[in-house]
């Protein structure tokens, strides 16, 4: 795998950034809601055009029994805003290990 070397800048308008790698170069913007102008994808519509499958691999050590650390850790995935956010539009595979 080759070295990604990508320069960001904060734009004076909305909540542009204007993002270069290569030599291609492109605008990361929020929609009007958000605060931006809408002028290009937000930070996670580039992320889910790139991404097919998303496996997150878990261990966690708790002083739960067997059942109370599965349900404790389903929870935590649950709470998660970056899994809440990412759900619908990739598939995500849980490892709890």
């Amino acid at each position: 795998m080759g070295k990604y070397i990508i320069s960001s800048k904060l734009r004076k308008v909305g909540a542009q950034v204007d993002t270069k790698t290569g030599i291609h170069q492109f605008i990361v913007d929020e929609p009007i809601a958000g605060h931006g102008t809408d002028a290009g994808p937000n930070p996670v519509q580039y992320l889910l055009s790139a991404v097919t499958k998303i496996v997150v691999q878990i261990h966690a050590e708790t002083n739960l029994d067997e059942a109370g650390h599965k349900s404790f850790m389903h929870s935590v995935v649950k709470d998660c805003t970056v899994h809440e956010t990412l759900k619908h539009a990739v598939p995500i595979e849980l490892q709890f290990i």
